[in-house]
């Protein structure tokens, strides 16, 4: 699994606040969201037909977020949705870890299981409305069109999440 560190910079406050409810929900649980190494890549494009290495999906997005010299047509440049995805929402995962826990009782598995699902699916909304840089003009005529990480939905169905600890 592809993971990335994310450091969180707030008010005293916001930190008070978060380790009571670590003390409520329980200390060493966490919820990792991502690409897990039981998703290939089918051996056979769904869409078109051809034939293609079933590769794992976490190693395609790790290809993709971070560019590799080595694409199909060349070089891949990087996509950071992984990160735009952290840097655009985890400001509001602390407000909503804090909600949820309240509204499940303090239900630790309920509330970790639930922020997983919703950095899921920031992370898919984001794969879906990536659009820069675009498809070189190559893979952009084998797809019909330039959408950089949508294809067939592979990646987009591969997001995951597990809840750790509980």
């Amino acid at each position: 699994m592809a993971t990335k560190t994310v450091e969180w910079k707030g008010g005293q406050g916001l930190k008070k606040y978060l380790r009571s409810l670590e003390d409520k929900l329980g200390k060493g649980v966490s919820v990792e969201v991502g690409f897990f190494e039981s998703d290939h890549y089918t051996p056979v494009h769904p869409i078109r037909g051809t034939k293609r290495k079933p590769l794992p999906v976490a190693q395609v997005a790790f290809w993709m977020n971070y560019g590799t010299t080595k694409g199909y047509f060349g070089p891949i440049p990087a996509r950071d949705f992984m990160g735009v995805t952290v840097r655009g929402n985890q400001g509001n995962w602390g407000k909503e870890l804090a909600s949820v826990a309240k509204a499940t009782g303090f239900d630790t598995k309920r509330t970790m299981a639930f922020m997983g699902e919703r950095i899921k699916d920031q992370m898919v909304t984001q794969i879906q409305r990536w659009s820069q840089p675009a498809n070189g003009p190559a893979w952009s005529k084998i797809k019909g069109n330039s959408k950089p990480l949508v294809d067939d939905g592979t990646m987009q169905r591969a997001v995951g999440y597990q809840v750790k600890g509980v």
